[in-house]
């Protein structure tokens, strides 16, 4: 897809955020005014969600150093930081934010990159159970709730909970057998020159897998309690529970659909809408929120990334210039 197609999407699903507020009688101009925006005055409720998105990616860099040090072992927690930043800044730019695994890259020794790439796939599929277990766990309380307050009606599809169970049991088996399941795909003829499986055999314990698992859970808590703290500070008046399995289950609607920085922020806030619209007059409010944890958790990593990124690459054109003139 073209970049003039992802921006066309973002236009129209912005316009389309904006067909729905008008739907609901916002009135703009009133809206973006000095008194528009209702806010609670307890300012630490921001500092909280700043200080949030730096443990967030604290423990990211965490479990980055756990899965690194079981085939690199000086592999420290700044390069970690160092790598998991400047994967942020390479996944803003690509579909999927495939380009993560990439990033992470810079700070591995040549001898180890290919394995690497294979352990940041598995710490892709540590947070991809994250999300599918506790999402399906907010999703099925969503359900009952619906029973006596108005939802979307995908919410109250049976088949969706029987489908995500599965592909949750599915997920848990893939993480913790990963050597097993990659070496029986390997043998099948159509994937046999696709996949060597020399390349990702890598024995990482199942007591680090776990370890890897609950800094994950921790990071996923972290990331949610941000949307939260947010969500009060504009007096999005949710109860905490309710709150937190509809922010939940949007993260899990994100992760099953094809995903692109610039269309993430209107169709989280699409989906945030549906789910929280009915239970908050806040509507614009609620985008606040979405553009608000956006910016902490990926804008402002990014450039960060991006200054790494740099300041890498002048390293290295200064050790070529020194190896040139020896």
């Amino acid at each position: 897809m073209s970049w003039i197609a992802k921006f066309g999407i973002f236009i129209l699903m912005v316009y389309f955020i904006y067909y729905k507020l008008e739907e609901k009688g916002i009135d703009y101009k009133k809206a973006f005014s000095k008194d528009g925006i209702q806010h609670s005055e307890n300012y630490f409720l921001i500092f909280g969600a700043l200080v949030l998105g730096i443990i967030n990616w604290s423990l990211e860099s965490l479990k980055w150093k756990n899965l690194v040090n079981s085939i690199q072992k000086n592999f420290t927690f700044i390069n970690a930081l160092q790598g998991v930043l400047m994967g942020v800044f390479l996944g803003f730019m690509t579909p999927n934010r495939i380009g993560e695994f990439g990033g992470r890259l810079f700070k591995i020794q040549s001898g180890f990159k290919i394995k690497a790439f294979s352990l940041a796939f598995r710490g892709g599929l540590a947070q991809f159970v994250t999300t599918f277990t506790l999402g399906l766990v907010s999703t099925i309380y969503v359900g009952f709730l619906c029973k006596f307050i108005d939802c979307p009606e995908f919410i109250s599809e049976g088949l969706l909970y029987v489908l995500l169970f599965f592909s949750t049991i599915i997920l848990i088996i893939f993480y913790y057998n990963f050597n097993v399941v990659v070496n029986y795909i390997s043998r099948i003829p159509l994937l046999k020159k696709l996949i060597k499986f020399e390349y990702v055999n890598i024995d990482v314990s199942k007591i680090r897998l776990t370890k890897i698992f609950f800094i994950t859970i921790l990071r996923y808590l972290v990331y949610m309690h941000q949307y939260i703290l947010l969500a009060y500070f504009f007096s999005i008046d949710v109860d905490y529970f309710f709150l937190f399995s509809a922010v939940s289950t949007m993260l899990l609607i994100q992760t099953l659909g094809p995903s692109f920085p610039l269309i993430d922020l209107p169709y989280r806030g699409l989906i945030l809408l549906e789910l929280l619209g009915q239970h908050s007059d806040n509507q614009l409010n609620i985008l606040f929120v979405i553009l608000l944890v956006w910016i902490l958790n990926l804008v402002l990593p990014a450039i960060i990334g991006y200054l790494n990124f740099i300041n890498l690459k002048t390293e290295v054109k200064n050790e070529k210039l020194n190896n040139n003139t020896t």
